[in-house]
């Protein structure tokens, strides 16, 4: 059996293998073998090889000249492997970079230099490199032009400039444009800037390390030309748009050209028959001429009736005419004398609402202004009976002697307010710490609920989109079905019926399979949709032998496949026979199973497409979770196992480093399924959906009602937390006050006189500070009322200008209703 090619690669070896090539000065070193300085030195390999299908686009020399450390250079090459090696400085690396040189790469690709011009020996005016390349495989290019070898040139001048030179093995000339050089190496699949296919010493060691996943993706692209097959295809598609377009104008015109040519043969056919008819004619039109005569005749003498009694309708008309004009102009002037007084009515009334709204915002600000005022005036009123209280008690401590007995009693008084205050305070601080709390609590379960309404509603809204996709899937293929086919789409049988007959007519070069599902059969049914799962997109896949077969297939299927659902293609060259994997097979555990022999495929071919793309032969199947981590994690991993699937929960345990997946699983839908078992496992699954979905809506809407309740239980706190608050400041208010006050001290008669009429005075101050408060309330009292008065006067002012309004249009609406019967009446006559 055939084995899988493997891709052929390029490498450095490194400071530890350098090539056995030394710098001029220096002894070069091949079979005890000294060249002298200055002279053309050749290193001969064994080119030996006694296989015979060998590539075209082989290197099969090099030669330098004063390029880097080498004068003059000339190195030939095996036709299979080659491994240089030398001391450190020897050169090694310099023959690397004269081949990413030579052959059109930058110098930064090599990673030597910032300019090609650097590479240029030391006290040298240019240097060449001469790269001969192979073309004389099965895959030659153009071997009757080019030969069997292409030799490419490329000389640098020290000042920069570099020119190419391409020529065949007979020395004849080719091209020097270095586009036509991209191309033949794009032929051969020559990347010198591509990591995959030469990779520098100083690259190897941070290539796989450091590299991004992008870049890595990137060379991968360009190594495999699947790059290069993206931009053609687009030019493909762009270049089959245009020509698509001028094909249907062609169409189009073949189309009007041959309805033309059919017009001008009914034409030549009723010509053909002139002849003949000349006579019948002649006698037809003398006969015509006096038909001709009678019907002008009857025409003329039943217009003429016609028209007079159009004249009496229309002499009726015009006189009803007038007297509609008449009460049309009367209509007209009533209409415009009620909107102008529309008009007028609108405009006062907008003042009314402006002088309504300015009314509102100055009783709002008023009655802010009376309360602060009478709370001005209740403190004024509290601080004149605590004067008066004062001094009613200087005149007692002047008429009596118990001075010390009263003073004490006035302590003791202030001392049980202020315990009761104190009391009260702590109450209501440990109220107020408790409504915090409380409302701290509430809004942490606020966010909590808001948290789980947004996951619900996202539930809510994937349960409804999976209900509607599954909907969709079932309709469809309620409508589609015709056989079992019909599982990859209604088209699937007319895209196979048209792949067949292209192929019949020989347009494929080897019959396309897919998709792939029809080939695979799991005769165990456990296994059956792990293994679709595990195939994936491949299951609806198709599998052409050439890009050509590509081409042609995307074609067909553009035509019959609706757009958005194209199939994928993968493009493989067919085998004759199944490859032998068996050297590259993971062994089976006990307690797992190999994916090999759970499936049974029908087509080698798309076995080898399974092997080659999704390593197949290196998948175990389980249904012990425990089992699947020991064989993934650690250092006991089977040899060849990339990873072990298992089958309930349904996860992928990858191998070589360690890692899980978890992943949806779904019902087979394609391998050995008829059209009627997906129906009911869609119908299953639609009402298994739909329960779901009632469950998270119903969970939905008791979140969204609770998480209304909270936020009303918030705002109530929030309220009475602002009321303790308020009362809180009273409470401070009335300690300071029993704080603040000043007893007073035994004194002399005298003394206590002149307190006594000093609190007089302060007291008759304090009499005229509330007089003045209290005039002061009465003012805004009356304003506030005078205000409101305004605004309800305004109000009912706006109520009756709307009235009026409303029977102006209403007798607007009369006037042309007067007008409108009187139109219809004299349409009607």
């Amino acid at each position: 059996m055939p084995k899988r090619k493997a891709p052929s690669a390029s490498q450095d070896a490194g400071s530890a293998k350098k090539p056995l090539l030394n710098r001029d000065k220096e002894n070069v070193q091949t079979q005890n073998v000294e060249a002298p300085r200055g002279t053309k030195r050749k290193w001969q390999m064994d080119t030996s090889d006694d296989d015979e299908d060998l590539w075209s686009g082989r290197i099969l020399y090099i030669h330098l000249k004063n390029f880097m450390c080498h004068g003059n250079l000339r190195v030939e090459f095996n036709n299979r492997c080659n491994i240089i090696v030398g001391n450190n400085g020897s050169g090694k690396s310099a023959i690397l970079t004269a081949l990413i040189i030579g052959l059109g790469g930058k110098a930064s690709a090599a990673h030597r230099s910032s300019n090609i011009k650097q590479l240029v020996k030391h006290g040298q005016a240019s240097c060449s490199i001469e790269i001969a390349i192979a073309n004389d495989g099965e895959d030659a290019f153009d071997t009757k032009k080019y030969g069997d070898r292409i030799i490419i040139t490329r000389k640098i001048s020290a000042s920069g400039a570099s020119t190419y030179k391409v020529v065949n093995g007979r020395g004849e000339f080719l091209f020097k444009d270095r586009h036509m050089l991209e191309r033949l190496l794009m032929y051969f699949n020559i990347q010198v800037d591509n990591p995959i296919c030469v990779l520098h010493q100083d690259a190897a060691r941070s290539f796989l390390k450091e590299c991004d996943p992008k870049k890595l993706f990137s060379f991968y692209m360009k190594a495999t030309q699947l790059q290069v097959m993206i931009e053609k295809l687009g030019e493909c598609l762009a270049l089959y748009r245009e020509n698509k377009t001028h094909c249907q104008i062609f169409l189009e015109k073949i189309e009007n050209d041959t309805k033309m040519v059919d017009e001008m043969q009914e034409k030549q056919r009723a010509l053909s028959s002139v002849g003949n008819k000349k006579q019948v004619l002649a006698q037809m039109k003398k006969e015509l001429v006096w038909i001709k005569y009678r019907d002008l005749k009857e025409l003329y003498e039943k217009t003429e009736s016609e028209l007079q009694e159009v004249q009496t309708v229309v002499q009726q008309l015009n006189q009803a005419l007038a007297s509609e004009s008449s009460l049309r102009t009367e209509v007209q002037i009533n209409i415009q004398k009620y909107r102008e007084e529309q008009n007028a009515l609108k405009s006062k009334i907008s003042e009314i609402v402006a002088q309504f709204n300015q009314a509102q915002i100055e009783i709002a600000n008023e009655k802010e202004a009376v309360e602060a005022q009478k709370k001005s005036y209740e403190i004024q009123r509290q601080k004149r009976h605590r004067i008066e209280e004062n001094i009613r008690m200087v005149k007692e401590h002047l008429a009596q002697d118990d001075f010390e007995e009263k003073l004490a009693q006035m302590k003791r008084t202030n001392e049980e307010k202020m315990s009761q205050l104190e009391e009260k305070k702590a109450e209501m601080l440990a109220i107020f710490s408790n409504l915090e709390r409380d409302i701290d609590d509430l809004w942490n379960a606020v966010t909590e609920l808001e948290k789980s309404h947004d996951n619900y509603r996202n539930k809510k809204e994937y349960a409804e989109a999976q209900v509607m996709r599954v909907s969709r899937e079932y309709r469809q293929l309620d409508y589609e079905s015709k056989d079992d086919l019909a599982a990859y789409g209604g088209y699937m049988g007319n895209l196979l019926k048209a792949i067949e007959q292209h192929y019949k007519r020989g347009e494929f070069s080897e019959m396309p399979r897919g998709p792939f599902g029809r080939y695979v059969e799991v005769p165990d049914t456990k296994w059956r949709a792990i293994v679709e799962n595990i195939l994936s997109g491949y299951v609806t896949a198709f599998l052409v032998n050439s890009h050509n077969d590509h081409k042609l297939l995307v074609n067909i299927m553009k035509r019959i496949v609706p757009e958005g659902r194209l199939p994928s293609i993968t493009v493989t060259p067919f085998e004759k026979q199944l490859y032998n994997y068996s050297s590259g097979q993971c062994k089976v555990v006990r307690g797992t199973y190999s994916l090999m022999d759970v499936i049974r495929i029908q087509d080698h071919n798309v076995m080898n497409t399974l092997i080659n793309c999704l390593q197949i032969e290196t998948i175990l199947l389980t249904e012990d979770m425990d089992l699947a981590m020991s064989l993934t994690d650690g250092s006991n991993v089977p040899r060849y196992l990339t990873k072990v699937i298992l089958a309930k929960p349904f996860q992928e345990y990858a191998a070589n480093p360690f890692r899980m997946y978890s992943m949806p699983e779904r019902p087979a839908r394609f391998i050995q399924v008829n059209v009627k078992e997906i129906k009911e496992n869609l119908q299953r699954r639609e009402k298994i959906l739909q329960e779901e979905l009632q469950k998270v809506t119903q969970t939905f809407k008791k979140i969204a009602a609770d998480k209304k309740q909270q936020e009303t239980i918030v705002t109530a706190k929030t309220a009475e937390k602002r009321n303790i608050k308020e009362k809180l400041k009273e409470l401070e208010d009335q300690m300071k006050e029993i704080r603040d006050t000043v007893y007073p001290m035994r004194k002399e008669n005298e003394a206590l006189r002149e307190e006594h009429a000093t609190l007089r005075k302060t007291l008759e101050k304090a009499l005229y500070l509330e007089r003045d408060e209290k005039e002061k309330y009465k003012e805004m009292t009356d304003k506030y009322a005078l205000l409101t008065e305004k605004r309800d006067n305004l109000k009912k002012e706006e109520a009756e200008i709307s009235k009026q309004i409303k029977k102006l249009t209403s007798a607007e609406d009369k006037e042309n209703s007067k007008v409108a019967s009187e139109t219809q009446i004299r349409t009607g006559e």
